[in-house]
């Protein structure tokens, strides 16, 4: 659903992360983002794969790590993780194997359900 909402109302999507967890993120002291991802892990559970879930699932560095994530990610606002969503969901206006250069290699999870293949 965000990801559908990133393709098509940016605006509106940027609106309401910022509200719901950028002004939290901005806050200085860190223990009120960790208080809301740690509130909200058991949707983040929820999403991930079984792979994911056995690699991250529940585990204080992970949250820890989200937390860090989501300070830098919203510090200026939510315009730079809307556009992150934003490539993470439009056609690049290319296909990967027309890329000539051999040294580039994109890595894709086959259980991935939120970036499409």
């Amino acid at each position: 659903m965000l990801f559908a909402g990133l393709r098509y109302a940016p605006s509106l999507v940027g609106a309401i992360l910022d509200l719901a967890i950028g002004k939290k993120a901005r806050n200085p002291d860190p223990e009120i983002m960790k208080k809301t991802v740690a509130g909200q892990m058991k949707y983040v559970d929820a999403m991930l794969t079984p792979g994911e879930r056995q690699l991250f699932g529940g585990k204080r560095e992970f949250v820890e790590e989200i937390v860090e994530d989501f300070r830098e990610h919203f510090r200026q606002g939510a315009k730079g993780f809307v556009r992150d969503g934003q490539l993470n969901v439009e056609p690049w206006g290319f296909r990967q194997e027309d890329v000539p250069f051999t040294g580039v290699r994109l890595y894709y999870g086959s259980e991935d359900t939120n970036t499409p293949p």
